[in-house]
């Protein structure tokens, strides 16, 4: 692996993992942490289609499409696979996940957190954080914009830190901090490699700085 490619792949590897700590803080809106499963591998599912398609040159209208097929099929898997057919969708499918999505409307409405693990709510999250890492990975690889790339993990951390419970929230911070802080280092040394602008003798020098 060439020095570009090892430092993109860092890149990649920090925005990933700065989501699955916001998946990781969703457990201040909830009694126990049995959704994270489930949410985890929406977020690094989003992030690897991402990739895959970006890295396959496919453009944003094609990458949008498959990254759409990818959520529905793995949703399914995941939460609805006894009422899917192959994991694809069928009409019972999109019956239970209604009133799943109707049930967790109701709880949102009513209740304060923390609430119950839900369905629905697990579903809503692992939608909404998918369409994040999609964000943010265009945002990150293709406008080539690091405050972009952070923004839609911080617009869920700072709402989990309002509607959520006091509840670890030092440990939050501290891992969403380092999250944003990798995010930012591993892209500008990303800009560096790619506009080949390192002071040191060569890019593989200036990487390993």
């Amino acid at each position: 692996m060439n020095p570009r490619q090892l430092v993109t792949t860092a890149a990649e590897a920090a925005l990933i993992a700065l989501s699955v700590v916001v998946a990781i803080g969703l457990e201040r809106l909830f009694v126990d942490t049995s959704f994270l499963a489930e949410v985890s591998v929406l977020v690094v599912g989003s992030h690897l289609v991402a990739i895959i398609c970006r890295r396959a040159g496919l453009g944003m209208i094609a990458t949008t499409l498959v990254s759409l097929a990818g959520l529905v099929l793995l949703t399914t898997a995941l939460l609805y696979g006894d009422t899917a057919s192959a994991f694809v969708p069928t009409s019972e499918t999109l019956e239970v996940f209604r009133a799943d999505l109707s049930a967790a409307w109701d709880i949102y409405a009513q209740e304060s957190a923390p609430v119950e693990v839900a369905p629905g709510l697990v579903a809503a999250s692992g939608i909404l954080l998918w369409w994040l890492a999609f964000l943010a990975d265009w945002a990150a690889f293709r406008l080539r914009s690091p405050l972009e790339a952070v923004a839609p993990a911080t617009a869920v951390f700072v709402f989990t830190a309002l509607l959520g419970v006091a509840r670890h929230q030092i440990a939050h911070g501290a891992l969403f901090a380092a999250g944003v802080i990798g995010v930012l280092l591993t892209m500008r040394a990303e800009r560096q490699v790619r506009e080949e602008v390192w002071v040191a003798s060569g890019t593989a020098r200036g990487v390993g700085a």
